[in-house]
């Protein structure tokens, strides 16, 4: 039902792009849009990677992956996943997230901190290398790596942050320094570029 008033409505009201971002939904949506709304774009993010769905979700997805008009993947591990012949066109865009609202809350932050024991500039992010996070950390420069399934390199790890001051520091301002790289502004104007372009095309 819901594929039937997709296509109604972007029909209706004359929609240049959709981008759709769950497999499944895109699996439905990219062949019902083709058929009875062929001016409509279709862009798609692949947010996952393929082990993390089953074989026929999957399966939906890739085989009509052809019909996507533009496509992105939240990282490299993501679209990696994804067979080769079918990544070809498959950019890499990370979301990232709001910087400048997460700044505007630093006002709630020194109560965490100070039942924590660390001081403005000395919160270090120590995280396990699964999916696309090895691609967001530089180890030991902005945050720590550790195996994934390795329950005692965590323990360790967390341990040797708790021990060291100095250590916490150097992470912490290694991590407030990379974070420009992950404003959701820059994946946001990215996105409005490609919507932009794909619009332009339809309407030559």
């Amino acid at each position: 039902r819901w594929v039937r008033r997709l296509v109604e409505l972007v029909r209706r009201e004359q929609i240049d792009v959709v981008h759709v971002h769950s497999p499944v939904a895109a699996a439905f949506a990219r062949p019902a849009l083709r058929l009875w709304a062929r001016r409509t774009s279709k862009v798609y993010t692949e947010h996952n990677s393929a082990d993390c769905y089953r074989l026929p979700t999957r399966w939906a997805n890739w085989a009509t992956y052809p019909f996507d008009d533009a496509r992105f993947a939240v990282s490299a591990a993501a679209r990696d996943s994804v067979p080769a012949p079918l990544r070809a066109h498959t950019e890499v865009l990370v979301h990232g997230v709001d910087v400048a609202g997460l700044a505007s809350l630093r006002s709630h932050r020194p109560l965490a901190r100070s039942e924590l024991g660390v001081a403005d500039d000395e919160l270090p992010a120590v995280v396990t290398a699964v999916g696309g996070v090895p691609e967001m950390i530089d180890d030991g420069v902005d945050g720590i790596l550790v195996p994934r399934r390795d329950p005692d390199r965590l323990a360790l790890a967390l341990l040797r942050v708790l021990d060291d001051a100095d250590l916490r520091r150097r992470l912490g301002q290694g991590a407030a320094a990379s974070a420009v790289a992950f404003d959701a502004s820059a994946a946001v104007r990215r996105q409005d570029e490609c919507y932009l372009e794909l619009a332009r095309r339809r309407r030559v």
